[in-house]
């Protein structure tokens, strides 16, 4: 009775196997798509060969590239492949009309465009996933080829003022008990991130300024977006962190709404009676940093 069971399991696996298309057995070429830096919503492309000979039609099944470390992934549904004035999605047939059904022509290496859909919201980080070129013959016979497709995304960061040549004047007394003075308006500073980010600042007085080190208290109210900070300043006294908060961007970054984070930057001079009276003149540096 043993013998039975193992006789038929052995038949049941022979044939569930002799109906799969057969992969080459060689080392899969890779597909690497690399530094890419995704600042805008784009289309790159990857030129790559495969040895072909009596192919008619071939597809390209390929699943989601995957970010190991995150589980997050490129959808499938960005990625195309091309051939001559031919582009089709995973699991389309790409017709090959160049005479390589031919029985009696070599093996021919043809090329092909693998293209992939960037948006400014895909995390940074380095995705894997499979590729297969299924070949189909004339006979309606056909077998796989392996690719590896490697992805690496870098994280990147724009920052920019609302308004062109920004000025933080600092000139007002909310009351006339109050001994901190107050500017007018806050400064609006627009910050952009496909990764968590950090915001620094500097103060500095020119060389030959004769302004006083007076400090400066910078602080940036609390949003959903980014998280709130206050911290005093001196001028020359380096760059501190003044905001920090998540990846900025959603989808294709459509709208400033989906692509751009706002930053109201307050400043104060904590007890200004201590201070001459005068036009005390600052630039304010800004560094826009990736979270590790």
């Amino acid at each position: 009775m043993k013998k039975k069971i193992l006789s038929l399991l052995g038949l049941v696996l022979f044939f569930t196997f002799l109906f799969i298309p057969p992969v080459l057995s060689y080392t899969p070429a890779i597909l690497y798509f690399r530094d890419i830096i995704p600042v805008q919503k784009s289309i790159e492309s990857l030129t790559f060969t495969l040895p072909l000979v009596g192919v008619e039609k071939i597809s390209f099944i390929c699943d989601s590239p995957i970010e190991q470390s995150t589980g997050k992934i490129i959808p499938e549904q960005r990625i195309t492949f091309s051939y001559q004035q031919q582009t089709v999605f995973s699991n389309q047939p790409l017709s090959l009309n160049t005479g390589l059904n031919t029985e009696a022509m070599t093996e021919k290496e043809i090329s092909f465009l693998i293209n992939i859909e960037f948006n400014p919201s895909d995390p940074p980080g380095e995705y894997e996933g499979k590729i297969y070129a299924v070949c189909q013959n004339s006979t309606g016979d056909s077998r796989r080829i392996p690719l590896m497709l490697k992805i690496k995304i870098l994280p990147w960061i724009k920052l920019k003022s609302a308004t062109p040549n920004p000025s933080l004047v600092i000139n007002r007394l909310a009351s006339f008990t109050e001994t901190d003075l107050q500017p007018m308006e806050p400064v609006i500073i627009m910050i952009a991130s496909n990764s968590s980010w950090l915001l620094y600042m500097n103060v500095r007085k020119e060389a030959n300024s004769t302004t006083l080190f007076v400090p400066i208290e910078i602080s940036v109210a609390n949003s959903s977006k980014h998280e709130s900070f206050r911290e005093i300043f001196l001028p020359n006294d380096g760059y501190k962190m003044v905001a920090a908060g998540p990846p900025t961007v959603i989808g294709d970054g459509s709208g400033n709404n989906r692509y751009w984070t706002e930053l109201a930057l307050n400043a104060s001079i904590p007890d200004c009676i201590n201070y001459p009276s005068g036009n005390h003149a600052f630039n304010l540096y800004f560094s826009g940093r990736i979270a590790h």
